[in-house]
């Protein structure tokens, strides 16, 4: 990028900033005035150096525009048609049609942040890009492949559809699965494929920003396809705010389900955030 093309781009997007701000104020026909200039200062960072060193600002607009042209700038018309709006005198109303130089301005300004490059610049935007998009891809793997590997959760009932029994094997400890009102339950928990079972921990709930409900007495069963195959219990001491968990062991083969049964509650109710099978 040229020092004429740099410093243009940097005088457009002063001017639009300038705009935003006047426009905040409610200073409209101001706010109009800047980007008229936005976009002049652009159409200077497309015009040759020869170009801008003219009086005629007509020569520079034809240069600009046919640089731009040969650039596959798409909107060639339609920039042409917003150059073309009057530009209202300061106090005046802003033309009916102002928004066409606005969306213009903005639409130049990214074309030629992005045009007007240098190659190496070009390639480490390109780089950047490929590496976001990569480490994005593999996020939607990660979590496919959980979706599609990892266990079934279903319940005796839930207190509301934000608090569905699927909260407590989604790995994380923020979101809960919720009993109703004063009412006991199960949670159970069916795996893809029979696997073994040395041990299940329970993380407690306590209900995020009320910290109104938690498990008190719970109760976990392991199944095989042929019936319960191990079985463990254990107590919470109470409502926490800082996560309380219990490790239960329970050493069993070829286990297809574990129900984890919520015995008793604190407060209005039952709570359990996550429920980790190892």
């Amino acid at each position: 990028m040229s020092d004429n093309e740099s410093s243009s781009l940097t005088e457009a997007r002063r001017a639009v900033a300038c705009a935003s701000a006047l426009w905040a104020d409610g200073l409209t026909s101001e706010a109009h005035g800047f980007m008229v200039a936005a976009l002049r200062a652009e159409l200077r960072a497309w015009a040759p150096a020869d170009a801008t060193s003219e009086s005629d600002d007509g020569a520079v607009e034809t240069r600009a525009l046919d640089a731009l042209e040969r650039s596959g700038y798409r909107h060639i018309d339609r920039l042409r048609q917003a150059l073309a709006v009057p530009v209202p005198a300061v106090g005046a109303p802003a033309p009916p049609d102002f928004e066409r130089i606005w969306s213009e301005a903005e639409r130049l300004l990214g074309f030629s942040a992005r045009r007007l490059r240098s190659p190496a610049a070009r390639k480490r935007s390109r780089i950047r890009i490929a590496v976001a998009g990569g480490a994005g891809l593999l996020v939607v793997v990660a979590f496919m492949v959980r979706l599609w590997t990892g266990p079934h959760a279903t319940a005796s009932a839930v207190i509301s559809s934000e608090h569905p029994a699927s909260h407590a094997v989604d790995g994380g400890e923020t979101t809960e699965w919720i009993l109703p009102d004063r009412t006991p339950g199960w949670l159970q928990i069916t795996f893809r494929s029979p696997r073994r079972v040395r041990s299940v921990r329970i993380i407690n709930g306590h209900n995020r920003h009320y910290m109104d409900r938690a498990a008190q007495q719970v109760r976990v069963t392991a199944f095989s396809a042929a019936g319960p195959v191990g079985t463990a219990e254990g107590r919470f001491g109470g409502i926490s705010e800082k996560r309380s968990a219990l490790d239960l062991p329970i050493d069993a083969r070829d286990v297809t389900h574990l129900r984890v049964e919520v015995l008793s509650h604190f407060g209005a109710g039952g709570a359990l955030a996550e429920v980790e099978v190892r």
